[in-house]
């Protein structure tokens, strides 16, 4: 049987082709991605007040597909075009709140927090991702030299995004690494704990410079630092 095909729309941020792809492969879709980029003076403009014109966005979409998935500020409009272009020969689904009316979209998807409510509004857990048993089931083993028991905390660090400099965060970081670590019950900083204390950083601070990470990890000293299986 021939896969219907997905359309996903990002701009191009792992945590927002992390929930797309997500998606994609749950509804087992023959997918490709697409990064969306706005026109510049159309960057600084809320999508509630962008005209749904295909002016908004420089992307060229021509691909064909049945279903689009899309996530981020960006993508909305786009979205949105695509539907009322194709009208019922596609279906167009939103992750996380749109900020528009929910009534452009067949489907939005937002984790509880958000507190969205509508007739085509389905809640998740948190943010859907793309890990699937199989993937988990063939790294299983990755940590199992680094947890000897069965109790186990673990932080990730997270990088630089349109928010927050990375590196102007760093004495931050560093500070409140320190009084973190400080505040934790005496008896989780003892040694019988030392194998069950694990970091690791985002895709986002994975690519920040090596003095960065020094930081990070010397604030985090306590603590056993790791890394991603692919870096």
């Amino acid at each position: 049987m021939t896969k219907l095909k997905g359309l996903l729309l990002t701009e191009g941020m792992h945590g927002m082709i992390s929930q797309v792809e997500g998606l994609a492969k749950a509804l087992d879709l023959d997918f490709t991605h697409e990064k969306i980029e706005l026109s510049s003076f159309w960057k600084l403009v809320p999508p509630s007040l962008t005209p749904v014109k295909d002016f908004v966005f420089k992307n060229k979409i021509d691909q064909n597909f049945n279903i689009v998935i899309s996530c981020g500020r960006k993508s909305v409009i786009p979205s949105i075009f695509l539907k009322k272009k194709f009208g019922n020969k596609i279906m167009n689904i939103h992750i996380q709140d749109p900020k528009v009316s929910l009534n452009n979209f067949d489907y939005v998807i937002a984790p509880e927090h958000d507190g969205l409510t509508g007739s085509n509004v389905l809640t998740s857990k948190g943010a859907i991702h793309y890990l699937r048993h199989k993937e988990l089931d063939e790294n299983e083993n990755y940590l199992k030299d680094r947890v000897k028991k069965d109790k186990l905390v673990a932080l990730i660090v997270g990088g630089q995004n349109k928010y927050y400099n990375y590196y102007k965060l760093l004495c931050f970081s560093y500070n409140f690494s320190k009084s973190w670590y400080a505040s934790l019950p005496s008896a989780f900083k003892s040694n019988s704990f030392s194998k069950n204390r694990l970091a690791t950083a985002s895709k986002r601070a994975s690519c920040q410079s090596n003095s960065g990470h020094m930081v990070l990890r010397s604030s985090l000293a306590p603590i056993s630092w790791i890394k991603a299986p692919n870096e």
